[in-house]
């Protein structure tokens, strides 16, 4: 389904063409929309699915499929990241490690752009000509370490820069020319709360995305809400577990929006936010919402 806001009109552009099938992940960009669509909703006892990757204009037109993992399942689903023209996607290596994908709308076929990389498949961003995405710690050390850093490699190839140089991170968003990401709690620098130190995000922090030397400004400092941080040039979004579900700030200022606990999938174009809601139950309907602050 595509949705224009603030419109409501919308229209059907895509099925799962398998039976008992579903579409998990769907995306917009240069006037086409890219899903994925996968054979069979995962569980623990059955996460092996058939995949694949189709584009269409929005317009309409024949789909074109961009990739699949053809007759063997596995476990692993591409999820998609979309901008300025681009869709990445990552794909499980015979080593388990990630071989990342580039699609430019009008091109015939995929690139790849990392291969054997250690990345976080499902924490990447299209930005400034760059992709940008959670990667292993950038510290000269060895060994296992609490979280990893942002990272970046030009949408043609080339040699990933590094963008943070903590080993910390555990979440990493661009957009607008702006990196926000998250990082959890170092206990040699930060003072330990009551309830401990855990695993989930502390600090949130903001640079250009174009930076890859500087520690960027912190814009709050506690635990967070699980989530994901949006980002754009105007408009900065973040899960808070403070005084309010989410954080807005919007040219530089903190904004009150509206926008509850429940809200999931959250993203942001512009200076408008777009969210899932689920509705009165699991099984309800899914509301797509849009907010502009």
């Amino acid at each position: 389904m595509a949705v224009e806001a603030p419109s409501r009109a919308a229209k059907v552009v895509a099925k799962t063409r398998f039976a008992g099938g579903f579409i998990n992940w769907a995306v917009t960009t240069g006037g086409w929309v890219i899903w994925v669509d996968q054979s069979a909703v995962q569980s623990d006892l059955a996460a092996d699915v058939h995949w694949r990757i189709w584009a269409r204009p929005i317009g309409g037109g024949r789909p074109k499929l961009l990739s699949t993992n053809g007759s063997k399942p596995d476990p692993y689903v591409p999820w998609l990241a979309a901008a300025d023209g681009y869709v990445a996607w990552a794909t499980s290596e015979r080593d388990r490690s990630a071989r990342q994908w580039i699609w430019k709308v009008g091109d015939v076929q995929p690139r790849t752009v990392l291969r054997n990389a250690e990345l976080s498949p499902d924490i990447e961003s299209i930005d400034d000509g760059k992709l940008v995405y959670l990667g292993p710690s950038s510290l000269p050390h060895h060994g296992r370490t609490i979280g990893g850093d942002c990272w970046s490699v030009g949408l043609s190839g080339g040699t990933p820069v590094a963008l943070t140089h903590t080993g910390l991170a555990l979440d990493c968003r661009a957009g607008g020319g702006r990196l926000v990401w998250f990082t959890h709690i170092d206990p040699k620098v930060d003072k330990v709360p009551p309830e401990g130190v855990l695993e989930g995000p502390w600090g949130v922090w903001v640079k250009s995305s174009a930076d890859a030397g500087g520690e960027g400004t912190r814009l709050s400092k506690g635990y967070t809400l699980d989530g994901t941080p949006a980002v754009t040039k105007d408009l900065i979004v973040w899960p808070d577990g403070n005084d309010s579900p989410y954080h807005v700030m919007m040219r530089g200022q903190l904004v009150h929006v509206a926008i509850p606990e429940t809200a999931r999938n959250l993203t942001a174009s512009g200076d408008t936010i777009a969210f899932l809601r689920q509705e009165d139950s699991a099984r309800g309907p899914v509301t797509i919402r849009f907010v502009v602050p």
